[in-house]
């Protein structure tokens, strides 16, 4: 059992939530519960919302001492916190992006799974009391995720490829949005360049190299996105 009374105060939330009546978006009742909870692990953490990835928006982004650390995707009440056996082709479509994160939490309230490039590296059900010290450990693993310093070519390789994906997806959502921006700007520039390799007349279609796979980067020494 943790020393944290903000578990046990969860839990009754939980409890609570469970037993009203269904009203509203089941997830956005989890939203206080669960910002609660991350907050009161220790000093220097703060939760916001729909945090903007190039990959989709994550419900909640976790900032740790001023840094972005990991994102947090809220499941209704029951969905469970398995992305590989939802069925809405939404969530799965969803799940696609979503599993190059390198640090994410889905949680529909009880159950909670920590994944690290798709891959899940740890599962708490929260049924009673008794589990809070497994749900407190999983939440400190995620906050002070740790990097994997590439040693050859292809960890490299897997280290670069979800940030190169992030940043495509971050660069044409942008030009998308606004092409009359300074990114739409400076692909027009770079079409005048000589030796670009393209040609005045040429359309949007800028796709930077993409690799497979991924590593992480250090919560204490840095982030690789912009807080």
């Amino acid at each position: 059992m943790t020393d944290n009374p903000t578990f046990a105060e969860y839990l009754r939330q939980i409890e609570a939530l469970e037993q009203a009546p269904r009203e509203g978006d089941p997830e956005a009742q989890l939203t206080a519960p669960v910002r609660g909870l991350l907050e009161s692990l220790e000093k220097g953490v703060r939760v916001v919302h729909e945090v903007r990835t190039g990959l989709g928006r994550p419900d909640l982004g976790v900032k740790h001492r001023g840094l972005l650390v990991g994102f947090v995707e809220l499941k209704a009440p029951g969905k469970g916190a398995d992305p590989g056996r939802f069925q809405n082709p939404h969530d799965r479509r969803q799940w696609e992006n979503f599993k190059n994160l390198p640090n994410l939490i889905y949680t529909d309230g009880r159950d909670f799974a920590l994944f690290r490039q798709g891959d899940a590296v740890l599962k708490v059900r929260l049924n009673a009391a008794k589990d809070a010290a497994a749900l407190e450990q999983l939440l400190l693993d995620f906050l002070y995720w740790k990097p994997q310093v590439p040693q050859n070519p292809s960890e490299l390789a897997r280290f670069l490829a979800p940030l190169t994906r992030f940043l495509r997806e971050a660069v044409q959502e942008a030009v998308r949005t606004n092409p009359e921006g300074d990114l739409a700007r400076l692909w027009q520039e770079w079409q005048q360049t000589p030796g670009s390799g393209t040609s005045s007349s040429a359309s949007w279609a800028w796709s930077p190299p993409s690799w497979s796979g991924w590593s992480g980067a250090s919560s204490r020494r840095g982030s690789p996105w912009s807080p």
